[in-house]
């Protein structure tokens, strides 16, 4: 939601970042991005932690690599 992130690992780990209005989207290939990444997008993000709080400061990301196609 508008309100937090919630990530997964390379590990499996589920990660959930606390987003703000000061927080920044950055989409690869696309500098001017302002949305922030759908579902299943690759991010990586920058982030404080505060009290065991992590909170966004910037979030970049690209589109999910999608599975090639099998063909018969």
């Amino acid at each position: 939601d508008e309100k937090h992130i919630e990530i997964k690992t390379p590990q499996g780990t589920a990660v959930s970042v606390r987003l703000t209005k000061q927080t920044r989207f950055t989409e690869k290939g696309n500098p001017k991005a302002t949305a922030p990444p759908a579902l299943g997008d690759r991010v990586v993000i920058e982030a404080m932690k505060e009290n065991k709080i992590l909170t966004a400061t910037e979030v970049h990301y690209s589109a999910a690599k999608h599975a090639p196609v099998a063909t018969q």
